[in-house]
């Protein structure tokens, strides 16, 4: 079972994302955020799909 989460502060605006599973380091490969983009978490799919290149 894999949990993922992303979530925006309104007061700040500031985004976080985060991913448990059994996978040691999921969140390298599942997450991921950037500067005035937002912020993703993908689940069964690597960064080729929801990464920077995808």
């Amino acid at each position: 079972m894999t949990f993922s989460i992303v979530a925006r502060c309104p007061r700040t605006g500031q985004v976080g994302v985060g991913a448990l599973t059994a996978m040691v380091g999921v969140g390298k490969i599942a997450c991921h955020a950037g500067t005035g983009a937002g912020a993703v978490s993908s689940q069964a799919a690597g960064p080729h799909v929801s990464g920077p290149g995808g």
